[in-house]
């Protein structure tokens, strides 16, 4: 797994490539925190995310009801397809914001702001 991070104004964005898994977990949950702790506001780029393991489901989980319970936004972009199928299989796409593209994220991100 290899992350990198851009900070704007308003949000940070997380690009996310390879596979989660148990081994590299608790590295995606540091880069996690350090991404909420500069902005409120977190975009993940999954767009290079090639497996995603069940604990890493969990994970995404607990930061999305973290930021959902202090009124901040915590989405994803950019899901494979076979990815989406896990998160389809397991009812996690319920409880998560996803969307197909980086501008429909922002969209999303500045219509929730602007509402605030």
């Amino acid at each position: 797994m290899k992350t990198s991070r851009t900070i704007t104004e308003k949000y940070a964005l997380l690009r996310v490539e390879g596979s989660l898994t148990n081994e590299n977990i608790q590295q995606l949950s540091e880069e996690l925190s350090g991404v909420m702790s500069d902005r409120d506001h977190v975009i993940l780029d999954f767009t290079e995310v090639t497996f995603i393991c069940s604990a890493t489901l969990g994970m995404l989980l607990r930061f999305n009801q973290s930021a959902a319970q202090a009124h901040r936004c915590f989405l994803i972009y950019g899901v494979h397809e076979d990815i989406m199928k896990i998160f389809t299989i397991t009812e996690v796409s319920n409880y998560l914001s996803l969307f197909e593209t980086f501008k429909e994220a922002v969209d999303h991100l500045e219509s929730r702001i602007s509402q605030s």
